[in-house]
């Protein structure tokens, strides 16, 4: 019988298997999806995540970082945020927390590879392609019945299988969520004038639209949008020129390198996170706004924190209730942070737009609130005492 079942083959759900086995713990993972490919394409896939420094302490310690093919990866040292003019503009820079860049902007797919090599590397079993259909909980574990026909009993079961979580309806956990009027349109755009490794944002009336460095000097379009329907049936010249006026030029002419895909937004939490032998992580337990791209980074620390409760507290409801005080209040924060840059920098109500221009002006003038903004974003101030500490991960004391 394994200790551990994860619910969910994504970044989060392959991160906490990948952390608690080498904790010592046997772990096994259930994911719908098969295998991803093995080797990537030429040209980078339209879904990437923006890794933080926090993050990748996180991936190191679970054995992906060293896997990954950072050929992939573009690392940004610089990110410049502006609103609807040229003159309120703030700089984040890696000098800014004294690190060498502030992330790395990786394909998804590439991130998945190199952590199924951690679970290889730490003895995870997988059942790939499948799903849970039903779950029972009993006095001393979990019993999670899979399509398949395949049963797995557990003495605990991470939910890491999204914002539409199979899982949590199953384990009776309530979903809180608020759609947002705003999509997401997400594609490969290559830029008329280079700002090598640096991420840029605008923010509109309509929405911010997010370009971030890929590694082959192509940017990936992240662009949240009341306009979006229109937006996407637009021919792509139609659709290059709304760009580059949504950026203001600031990169010259835009050119679409592929397909466009959107997707609704919204911000959720979970009320509770963890049930009898159930526990929620990742967009399972919370969904953010992905205006600064928080939401995986959000999720790895939630994997991280979750590790060190169980570590503390072995495979108990303390050890569940402990993480989920831990880390509510640092997501709600994230979440409120989140809120108030879409409706300070947005054009919403006008005392929004007085408090956003009184921040972006701090934070172009003191380094000290540009270092506030970056920390919150990585979140190591959070995470488990080992990150905060700057010491190695605590291997397998189970």
């Amino acid at each position: 019988m394994p200790d551990v079942v994860v619910v969910g083959g994504g970044a989060v759900g392959l991160t906490a298997a990948a952390l608690l086995a080498r904790s010592g713990f046997e772990v096994e993972l259930v994911e719908q999806r098969g295998l991803p490919p093995k080797e990537p394409g030429p040209d980078p896939e339209i879904r990437v995540l923006a890794l933080t420094p926090a993050s990748e302490a996180i991936l190191q310690a679970c054995g992906a970082w060293q896997n990954l093919d950072l050929s992939r990866a573009g690392p940004w040292t610089r990110m410049q945020v502006w609103g609807e003019t040229d003159h309120d503009g703030i700089e984040f820079l890696a000098s800014d927390i004294n690190k060498p860049q502030l992330g790395h902007i990786v394909e998804n797919t590439v991130l998945i590879r190199a952590l199924h090599q951690a679970l290889q590397d730490g003895g995870v079993t997988l059942h790939c392609p499948d799903s849970v259909a039903r779950i029972e909980s009993y006095t001393s574990g979990v019993t999670l019945n899979l399509d398949s026909g395949t049963q797995l009993d557990a003495r605990l079961v991470v939910a890491a299988d999204g914002v539409d979580s199979k899982t949590r309806s199953l384990a009776g956990l309530e979903w809180d969520y608020q759609p947002y009027r705003e999509q997401a349109i997400v594609a490969e755009i290559e830029t008329e004038l280079l700002g090598e490794q640096t991420a840029w944002q605008r923010f509109t009336p309509d929405g911010p639209v997010a370009l971030l460095p890929l590694f082959n000097r192509h940017y990936s379009l992240v662009w949240s949008t009341t306009r979006a329907e229109a937006l996407m049936e637009l021919d792509p010249e139609g659709f290059e020129a709304a760009l580059t006026e949504a950026t203001g030029g600031r990169l010259g002419a835009m050119r679409l390198c592929g397909p466009r895909k959107s997707f609704p937004l919204g911000r959720g939490c979970a009320p509770h996170w963890c049930t009898d032998g159930v526990v929620l992580a990742g967009d399972a337990a919370h969904v953010v706004h992905p205006l600064a791209g928080l939401g995986q980074n959000l999720g790895l620390m939630d994997a991280a924190v979750l590790q060190e409760e169980i570590d503390i507290h072995s495979l108990s409801m303390r050890a569940m209730r402990a993480y989920e005080r831990r880390r509510k209040g640092p997501v709600r924060a994230t979440q409120y942070l989140l809120e108030g840059f879409r409706l300070g920098f947005g054009g919403g109500w006008q005392g929004f737009r007085q408090a956003g221009d009184l921040a972006m002006e701090l934070a172009g003038r003191y380094r000290a609130v540009r270092r506030f903004f970056i920390h919150q974003a990585d979140g190591c101030l959070d995470g488990p005492r080992w990150l905060r500490a700057g010491e190695a991960f605590p291997e397998s004391r189970v």
